[in-house]
């Protein structure tokens, strides 16, 4: 499996079911940005974000699809968006901190 991928690449892993991702705007971003996803109305969905080392920054409950995070105080760098459904991964997406 390759663990690495390409700047601007939007598939770190590919979405596991009919969840996913959609889109993470502004990115890059230097501020507040909005992560957009699809899962199930009645699941519990949370958004974490990381390092591109995996420490984690924060994780927070999201609901309606859409969840709005805030990536001021980070150093500029590269880090990934974990999109969680029922405590199971299914979709990564890189952010880029300007």
């Amino acid at each position: 499996m390759n663990n690495s991928y390409t700047l601007g690449d939007d598939n770190v892993l590919p979405p596991i079911g009919p969840f996913g991702i959609t889109s993470i705007a502004p990115n890059p971003t230097s501020g507040q940005f909005v992560v957009e996803y699809e899962a199930p109305a009645d699941a519990a969905v949370q958004l974490q974000l990381t390092t591109i080392g995996g420490a984690n920054i924060c994780r927070s409950a999201a609901t309606g699809n859409t969840c709005r995070l805030d990536a001021a105080n980070l150093p500029a760098g590269q880090y990934l968006v974990y999109l969680i459904v029922d405590d199971a991964v299914k979709d990564i997406k890189p952010l880029i901190v300007e």
